[in-house]
């Protein structure tokens, strides 16, 4: 089992349990398989387990690296949110509140569209700067 980036509940609280969309990013995913769900604001995971599997809305028993898949999943604890992870208990991560980066902006003058994206990606890096 492996990493999918979880995106929404598709279904919450209508006692069907809750669906999860997004793409596998690495190993594969069985039915019933154990994994870890979140972050979660207090930065843990919860275990979950896989109930069913579609892929192009189809039910599979098997999802691979690079498909787009939707996981079903009986009762969960908490609510999933979209950015959230799925992954292998044996996967190990950790969550961080500060990196560093660098950013190159590069500008084309045929495009103002571009150009307020830009403006305003601009505005946010000096603000967490």
């Amino acid at each position: 089992s492996s990493g999918i980036n979880a995106e929404w509940p598709l279904r919450p609280g209508t006692g069907q349990g809750t669906i999860i969309t997004g793409l596998t990013t690495r190993g594969t995913i069985r039915e019933e398989d154990t994994m870890l769900l979140g972050p979660f604001d207090d930065k843990s995971y919860e275990e979950v387990k896989v109930a069913s599997i579609q892929c192009n809305r189809l039910p599979r028993r098997l999802a691979k690296c690079g498909q787009s898949v939707s996981l079903g999943f009986h009762k969960l604890e908490r609510t999933p949110r979209k950015g959230m992870i799925l992954q292998s208990p044996s996967y190990e991560s950790y969550c961080v509140e500060e990196f560093t980066a660098e950013i190159y902006i590069l500008q084309h003058s045929s495009s103002s569209k571009l150009k307020v994206r830009l403006y305003r990606l601009s505005k946010l890096v000096y603000s967490i700067v």
